[in-house]
């Protein structure tokens, strides 16, 4: 699935110097789910710092 798409440019690679993870997974009924890995890009933002 991947390589298929990403021959096609359907998919790319990130040139961004906040790269985080963005994959596909199958899940149990073979459909895909997509998997966003925030981990990086959550330790380089400033927090929201006062109460509504």
């Amino acid at each position: 699935y991947f390589n298929k798409n990403f021959k096609k440019k359907f998919i790319r690679e990130l040139t961004l110097e906040t790269k985080y993870l963005i994959i596909f997974i199958f899940k149990k009924n073979r459909s895909l789910q997509l998997y966003v890995d925030f981990r990086k890009l959550n330790n380089i933002i400033i927090k929201n710092r006062y109460l509504l």
